[in-house]
């Protein structure tokens, strides 16, 4: 059986909402895992939360392996339609009304091109994130391929993947206070803001708070990473019962 183990206990106790990255493919978002980590959130106290089912982020990683960006779209889109079905009988155990958010609502939600704005301002001009969003992807390529050398084509993928997920969950934030939480290591360029140490950035994130889920005791096959869910190319991918609400 698995079970899971918390950072930021003190996070836990303040928070009544909470919002849970969901990555297509990851080992750690199926099966006795996936149990595991509802479990934990059904002992934590919160009365409501949010599902951040990140399926079409994962179309950077079809467009770098050569796909059309329309296919590599839809290929992801499948991919959460897949997700929730073969889940929904593990996140309808949660026993506080919860939001299932998919990655198109936020991509189309009005506020998003002004936000990714923002976001591509503060990477321009503040090199301090610049060099973190750079470390994440450094971290990525050595971590599942042995190297940091990265062809300026994936490389400026993965940095427009990492500049979408700033501004997804600068919106996200905003509309949902909550308790971030993700069964793997928080990015670099998420906790340099929110420490404070990126001015300018949307207070959502900088004044959010964020706690590792740690999974024990459960078979995974070799070199599957605890992260945002890898791709069989270089390019970084993350985060019904199928309908908006569980009750």
């Amino acid at each position: 059986m698995a079970r899971t183990s918390i950072s930021a206990k003190s996070a836990w106790k303040s928070n009544s909402f909470f919002m849970l990255g969901i990555s297509m493919g990851s080992q750690n978002h199926e099966g006795e895992a996936l149990e595991a980590i509802v479990d934990r959130i059904n002992a934590g106290g919160f009365t409501h939360g949010v599902l951040d089912v990140a399926d079409t982020l994962n179309r950077y990683r079809y467009i770098g392996e050569g796909k059309p960006e329309r296919e590599a779209i839809q290929i992801a889109r499948n991919e959460g339609s897949d997700w929730l079905e073969r889940n929904n009988h593990i996140i309808s155990r949660l026993r506080m009304p919860v939001a299932v958010h998919r990655w198109d609502e936020w991509l189309s939600h009005p506020k998003y091109p002004e936000t990714i704005a923002q976001i591509r301002r503060l990477y321009a001009n503040n090199n301090t994130l610049c060099q973190a969003v750079d470390q994440d992807i450094d971290k990525f390529y050595v971590r599942n391929y042995g190297t940091a050398e990265v062809s300026p084509k994936k490389r400026h993928l993965s940095v427009e993947y990492y500049l979408e997920e700033l501004a997804v969950a600068a919106i996200m934030l905003e509309e949902k206070p909550s308790l971030v939480m993700y069964p793997g290591k928080q990015l670099n360029c998420f906790r340099l803001i929110r420490d404070g140490k990126v001015p300018d950035a949307p207070p959502s994130l900088s004044n959010s708070s964020f706690s590792r889920l740690i999974i024990h005791s459960f078979q995974r096959p070799p070199a599957v990473n605890e992260n945002r869910v890898q791709p069989a190319g270089p390019v970084p991918r993350r985060t019904g019962v199928l309908a908006s609400q569980l009750t």
